[in-house]
């Protein structure tokens, strides 16, 4: 447990990557370059379809028909080139003139043509772009040699991969640069690896795996597929280990017929950096899998039954998401069973550890680590080092010596009053970014990494409306230094994001006093009901359905309850909610508190420190799909 320990001490100075470098040799060849400008119109088209029926997912109109006829007539002609078949994009292009025909109407579509568009269990548009998005993450391009190679100074690896566009020809660590990196020091370098300026595409036996540092606002930044390594129980055990580490990572998983598909949206508010950290856990989670049967066999060894084995296995999941590795003690087939006896008997250690964090935190009037979330080097890194030097950014915090203490001067409101207005162009587009800020009466903060050492800060002043009539945004980083940015370039920064939505919303008005605000999926309400987990307790139309997000098992119940609450929900609780006339609301900022709930930040009073609340089953709420808020009643 020293480790743990000597990050805690550490964490008042974190430290940042090194450098990476980059050497780049021909360019690549014009079959490889087109087939994966193909696959980027896939994902390009699937993603800007998805967002459009989340727009209008209560009362969709022939523009959106029409909208969505051009966008699925592109992803047919771009999907035939990535499978090389022109009949596998007839299905989409039929369904692309029935939706051109729907378009050339006025005002709401028919119920027939709302469905043609939006009905998740029907051959619409958005279930038809959602399988050929995953069905273009198994297609497999032209051969083409390596052209790049990516490196860390002083570290031991190197990765070949094949650039497709226009990475640079010199040393510059970009977000997609980052996740390759990040990646190759998790899980060890991939067989093969390709690259574009925004996405980024790892391979093994078995296993796909696509970063979208750019994705758009509810769409997945990281989507997975992986197959089982064999029939036997210790390879159904790995890939049980596999489902279980990536949703402990806070990934939406399914396990359907030996196959593990996950994703990790881009509604979760995360950055750059925070992306590349994901793909490098859903790249080491899939690497350990891999390695896992001959070390399940001794590790399963004295399990008897069916729930033993699962609970063992939660355990070794529990650890990877804490540790980003698993414990291994030595070599042999006994490792990982030494390793886990190990780690669970520092237990008692990782609980004090928590404690210490946790009243370091409050001392420095920050958020406590989160309830529920394993304590291990990486949650360490990513709940802990990170808040702190997320403060020093934003000044909350300065150093004293070898210590931080809070800056008496900070004003979490300071220059909101007197920012720039929004411009014309990004009006009421703000929502997804709102849903990731802290805010304090009519001014809404928020932060982003977007760099080893340099954070995006934004702040929001409100209008009567509801929605940011002025907008501040800096560059700045964990020294303190700020460079200021112009109300265009930080909307600009925003989008790359996928913090901005393609469409104006409408004005959600002032949420009320101590109310949970999210991102507005499905309009509606409020309402109020008591929260229940169970999908199979909110069909019976009573209760407000809280969940991480909707397997293909829960979409028929959860159109039943009063509400659903998500939080990572995206474009397919919207669709949901919408067809069936309830609110819908995402809370992204909310996290999953093993056994005991959704904990959530609640709304912060003035420079107080910002505290958190656990929805337990049973609570009651009120949920306002129009604002986007979720009310504590109790």
């Amino acid at each position: 447990m020293r480790r743990l320990a000597a990050a805690l001490l550490l964490a008042a100075a974190p430290s940042y990557g090194a450098t990476l470098l980059v050497r780049r040799g021909a360019e690549p060849p014009a079959a490889a370059r087109d087939w994966h400008a193909a696959l980027d119109a896939v994902y390009a088209e699937a993603d800007a379809l998805w967002a459009r029926a989340a727009a209008s997912p209560a009362a969709p109109t022939a523009a959106d028909a029409a909208d969505a006829a051009v966008r699925l007539s592109a992803l047919a002609d771009a999907f035939a080139k990535v499978t090389g078949k022109p009949a596998d994009g007839a299905p989409a292009r039929a369904l692309s003139d029935k939706l051109a025909a729907a378009g050339r109407g006025t005002g709401p579509l028919s119920a027939g043509d709302a469905a043609l568009f939006l009905d998740p269990e029907a051959r619409s548009a958005f279930r038809l772009a959602g399988v050929l998005r995953e069905a273009a993450l198994e297609a497999r391009g032209p051969a083409a040699a390596p052209n790049a190679l990516l490196a860390e100074d002083g570290a031991a690896w190197e990765l070949p991969f094949l650039a497709v566009d226009g990475l640079p020809a010199a040393s510059r660590p970009t977000p997609v640069l980052a996740a390759l990196a990040a990646a190759a020091r998790a899980g060890g370098p991939p067989a093969e690896a390709a690259a574009s300026s925004r996405r980024a595409w790892l391979r093994g036996p078995g296993l796909e795996l696509l970063g979208d540092l750019g994705a758009p606002p509810g769409a997945p930044a990281v989507r997975l597929r992986a197959d089982v390594a064999g029939p036997g129980s210790l390879e159904q055990a790995a890939l049980y280990f596999l489902a279980r580490a990536l949703f402990e990572c806070g990934f939406a998983v399914t396990n359907d017929a030996g196959t593990v598909r996950a994703s990790f949206g881009s509604e979760r508010g995360a950055g750059p950096e925070e992306r590349a950290e994901r793909v490098a856990a859903a790249w080491a989670a899939a690497s350990w899998a891999r390695r896992l049967p001959p070390l399940l066999k001794h590790y399963l060894s004295e399990t008897l039954t069916r729930r033993e084995t699962e609970a063992a296995v939660e355990g070794l999941a529990r650890a990877f998401a804490a540790e980003g590795r698993l414990p291994l003690d030595g070599d042999g087939p006994g490792a990982l069973s030494r390793g886990m006896a190990a780690w669970s008997a520092h237990a008692g250690t990782r609980q004090t550890l928590r404690a210490q964090m946790d009243a370091s935190l409050a001392g420095l009037g920050l958020a406590p680590f989160p309830p529920g979330v394993p304590v291990g080097q990486r949650t360490i890194d990513l709940h802990y080092n990170e808040p702190l030097a997320a403060a020093l950014a934003r000044g909350e915090l300065r150093r004293a010596g070898a210590k931080l203490e809070r800056d008496p001067r900070w004003d979490p409101a300071a220059g909101a009053a007197s920012a720039p207005a929004v411009p014309a162009a990004w009006k009421g587009r703000f929502g997804p970014a709102l849903a990731w800020s802290s805010s304090v009466g009519g001014v809404s903060r928020g932060q982003w990494r977007v760099a080893p050492d340099q954070w995006l800060l934004v702040t929001f002043a409100r209008g009567a409306d509801g929605r940011p009539a002025r907008l501040a945004g800096s560059f700045a980083d964990s020294s303190g230094r700020r460079t200021p940015l112009a109300p265009e370039r930080a909307a600009a920064e925003l989008d790359s994001l996928g913090l901005v939505s393609l469409a104006e919303a409408p004005a959600p008005g002032v949420p009320a006093a101590g109310a949970l605000v999210g991102v507005p999926l499905a309009p509606g309400g409020p309402v109020e009901g008591p929260v229940t987990f169970d999908a199979s307790r909110a069909a019976d139309g009573s209760a407000v359905f809280v969940t991480p997000y909707l397997t293909p098992n829960d979409r028929a119940r959860a159109r039943k309850a009063r509400a659903i609450v998500s939080t990572a929900g995206g474009p397919l609780v919207a669709v949901v909610a919408g067809r069936a006339a309830i609110p819908a609301v995402d809370l992204p900022r909310g996290s999953w508190a093993e056994g005991a709930g959704l904990s959530v930040e609640l709304p912060a009073a003035g420079k107080a420190a910002p505290k958190r609340a656990l929805i337990r089953e049973g609570d009651r709420v009120r949920v306002d799909g129009r604002r986007g808020t979720v009310e504590l009643l109790r």
